[in-house]
């Protein structure tokens, strides 16, 4: 009975996770004698859509912490088993992860943040990102944060010329070179230039 009433209890906690004014009705659909109506049943399908992916996070994440570590296999094989791929686990668990990082007032924008912009949020400072949201940045501000933070370390990447440092006139007489050596020298030179053939006739 007491299980009962806490599950209750949490259902009822988790009811306004979104609110139905932070939806964007923007469109002609909306707009007619059935506009209001629409706007309820869609708001309904958006509270199902990230109830469901917040609950899916946190159970791929509960079982990744007990399997993922010491057994992959074994988590990949339960995913795969649930019709689930590795990566989607992956989304949905880091989706919940942020959910859980930044603070309750924004946890709203979170629920309603894409898996996209999640993921590249996971892939760089996750800590920095999460005080920004904290601070008051809206996802529309955090994509152009990301990808202004993209462009530079792309400007930042430089490929460094290539020096040969070498004297290619020792390879003139390279057969000879080669016959005056002893047998385990003979057979290094012969896979060093072995991988140099190989990688020439790329």
């Amino acid at each position: 009975m007491d299980k009962l009433k806490e599950v209750l209890t949490g259902r009822e906690k988790n009811k306004d996770i979104i609110n139905l004014n932070s939806l964007n009705f923007e469109d002609e659909l909306f707009s007619d004698e059935d506009g209001e109506y629409l706007k309820q049943k869609s708001y309904e399908v958006a509270l199902i859509n990230v109830k469901g992916s917040l609950a899916l996070g946190k159970i791929f994440k509960e079982v990744f912490e007990k399997l993922g570590n010491s057994k992959t296999g074994t988590y990949e094989k339960w995913i795969t088993f649930n019709g689930f791929n590795k990566r989607t686990a992956l989304r949905y668990r880091k989706k919940f992860e942020l959910y859980q990082a930044v603070s309750s007032e924004k946890k709203e924008q979170i629920a309603l943040m894409s898996f996209e912009l999640v993921e590249k949020i996971s892939n760089g400072n996750v800590e920095e990102y999460i005080e920004l949201i904290n601070n008051g940045i809206s996802n529309d501000e955090l994509k152009a944060e990301l990808k202004s933070n993209f462009q530079i370390e792309n400007k930042e990447i430089r490929i460094a010329p290539v020096n040969f440092d070498l004297d290619f006139k020792i390879f003139k007489n390279i057969e000879n070179e080669i016959e005056n050596l002893d047998e385990t020298k003979k057979i290094k030179v012969e896979k060093l230039l072995v991988e140099i053939q190989k990688i020439l006739e790329k």
